[in-house]
């Protein structure tokens, strides 16, 4: 057989930095009935301005489905034609919305990272 030789990336740790990002501002705010076609937008920002990479779900509870909206490179699948991130004080502003529209209410999971491994709670 084959064998594969696994690699993990080594990361630097940032001294002094123990503050994990923050997700907040959305809109519309958590528990606000959407439509299909409703943009969903949300804030992801650190003290440091430094990301090592963030992650962003779409997970359906009615299914127990996730979709993968951004890999912290780019926007996928269903995301990538309808959906946006810029760039904002201190992290980034993402605008996302599923092509052909919500399947389900969704849950906007987003796991954010800082260059010193602090994650978002």
């Amino acid at each position: 057989g084959r064998s594969y030789l696994l690699e993990a990336p080594v990361h630097e740790q940032v001294p002094g930095d123990a503050t994990p990002p923050v997700v907040g501002n959305f809109s519309p705010t958590a528990g606000t009935p959407i439509s299909k076609t409703t943009s969903i937008s949300f804030d992801v920002t650190d003290e440091s301005g430094a990301f090592r990479r963030i992650f962003v779900v779409a997970f359906y509870p009615a299914t127990g489905i996730s979709e993968l909206i951004h890999d912290g490179d780019g926007f996928r699948g269903f995301y990538s034609s309808t959906s946006a991130r810029r760039a904002i004080a201190g992290g980034f502003r993402y605008t996302v919305l599923r092509a052909g529209g919500w399947s389900a209410a969704p849950t906007i999971q987003t796991f954010a990272i800082d260059l010193a491994g602090n994650e978002a709670a």
